[in-house]
């Protein structure tokens, strides 16, 4: 009885979600041949930080914050994510693969990392300058 329950509340939501035009984005990356996919609500997963001298380190991945709500956030640093696709729409919207020079907005915090969004559904896109 209680998945049941479960279930159909989960199915209201999403029909909710989409009535609304409620969306949420998605990133993906290449770890070696695997497509790692980062949602909002994705646990265990880490995500490649660029440093500035080109290295690609992981960090833990925390999720989405606003451009706004991360400004707030105390020895919080800007950072660039090495991102392969990302989507701001929900599943059935298709990928969009980021062109070379091209990286997800991110904010490192002492627990991990965060991406960026404008207004919580469009992904921060950035572009680095070659030195």
């Amino acid at each position: 009885m209680l998945c049941t329950v479960f279930k159909k509340t989960v199915m209201i939501f999403k029909k909710t979600n989409m009535i609304l035009g409620l969306c949420v984005p998605s990133l993906s990356w290449r770890l070696n041949y695997r497509n790692i996919e980062l949602h909002s609500d994705t646990k265990s997963e880490s995500v490649g930080v660029m440093l500035r001298d080109g290295e690609v380190r992981h960090r833990h991945w925390l999720g989405f914050i606003d451009e706004a709500d991360a400004r707030l956030l105390p020895d919080a640093h800007p950072v660039l994510l090495n991102i392969a696709r990302y989507r701001n729409e929900d599943a059935t919207v298709s990928w969009v693969d980021l062109p070379s020079g091209h990286f997800v907005q991110g904010c490192l915090v002492d627990a991990g990392v965060y991406a960026v969004t404008r207004g919580k559904v469009q992904v921060k896109l950035v572009t680095k300058m070659a030195t």
